[in-house]
């Protein structure tokens, strides 16, 4: 029965935090300095604090949830932002899960938030100078100077400050992934 109860626990809540992503990408805002087709949203925050709580697994179903559910509410009209969307998500989340599954401590998720967040850029580096800016259209030529004046900057603005908001609310909100309802305490320490 317990085993039944925390699988159901687990779908409830990773089905739970995909819509507050998806809610959270909505709120988007430009970041001054920054081209106006790069937007910050706290829509990672969510999959990251799902990672901690219940493990990578869960956090990229997130990603892939709220990435899949904006693109079809027409936000996201291309499947290239949405694949750059979900690869910049899963490539931060998956190592940050995993450091902290293994050093479960405030150093621990201090240091897995950075490692996500290196791993997140490294991957978006490449993916970005090898494929995706062309399929944005563009030209070769001005790939590189795209890369090292807004995408790299962008996506270092975008880790630190998500990174911050999870460090800092992780601990509050990690509880609600542990709760029971009274009858199911009552019920397992009758046992």
């Amino acid at each position: 029965m317990a085993s039944s109860n925390s699988r159901v626990r687990y779908v409830v809540w990773t089905g739970f935090m995909i819509a507050i992503a998806f809610v959270l990408m909505f709120l988007e805002i430009s970041i001054p300095f920054m081209p106006p087709y790069l937007k910050y949203d706290l829509g990672d925050f969510p999959a990251l604090v799902t990672a901690f709580a219940l493990g990578p697994a869960a956090g990229v179903a997130v990603e892939l949830g709220k990435e899949f559910l904006f693109f079809i509410s027409g936000r996201n009209p291309t499947l290239v932002g949405m694949a750059a969307n979900m690869l910049a998500g899963v490539a931060w989340v998956v190592p940050a899960a995993l450091l902290y599954r293994a050093w479960h401590t405030k150093t621990g998720a201090v240091a897995s938030l950075i490692l996500g967040a290196v791993v997140m850029n490294a991957v978006m580096f490449a993916a970005n100078g090898l494929f995706l800016l062309r399929a944005y259209g563009i030209p070769p030529a001005a790939i590189h100077a795209t890369l090292m004046t807004a995408i790299l900057p962008f996506n270092v603005v975008k880790v630190c400050l998500t990174s911050i908001v999870t460090f800092a609310l992780y601990k509050r909100v990690r509880t609600v992934f542990h709760w029971q309802p009274v009858a199911v305490r009552l019920q397992d320490e009758a046992r």
